[in-house]
């Protein structure tokens, strides 16, 4: 099992879920906005359509906002030791968090490149765009 701190914390299951209303947040934004709009996205790629990457932007953008929080949650809980388990501190093995992080770290560096694609694509338009409008201007 993975003991995930965030998913056990936020259902309550490993103690207080209060701290980790944050996380219940987050849930909600990727059901409810990043999931849609990841559908909408893949089938706007699909069709090749330029007009989707405004809201790819912000999608990575949202995505990778929300996961580095989660990162930071795994990598600074504490790893399971004799002391951890005595004064029941919710913790990670090494294996755990091995797991955990092969898990999230995929919804950090994916979103992120996508991010910088889509800055970058949209870039690009901008500058045509600009550049036609002034060739367009001069003539």
């Amino acid at each position: 099992m993975s003991n995930d701190p965030l998913i056990g914390s936020a259902l309550g299951i490993l103690g207080d879920s209060k701290p980790f209303v944050w996380f219940k947040t987050f849930l909600a934004v990727e059901a409810f906005f990043q999931l849609p709009v990841f559908v909408l996205g893949a089938k706007g790629l699909w069709r090749d359509s330029r007009s989707i990457y405004v809201l790819l932007l912000i999608y990575a953008a949202s995505t990778t906002t929300t996961t580095l929080p989660c990162l930071t949650v795994l990598l600074t809980t504490p790893t399971t030791s004799a002391q951890t388990i005595a004064s029941k501190v919710v913790s990670v093995t090494t294996f755990q968090r091995f797991l955990l992080l092969s898990s999230y770290i995929p919804f950090f560096v994916i979103p992120f490149i996508m991010m910088v694609d889509m800055a970058s694509r949209l870039s690009k338009l901008i500058t045509t765009g600009i550049d036609a409008a002034d060739d367009k201007k001069s003539s």
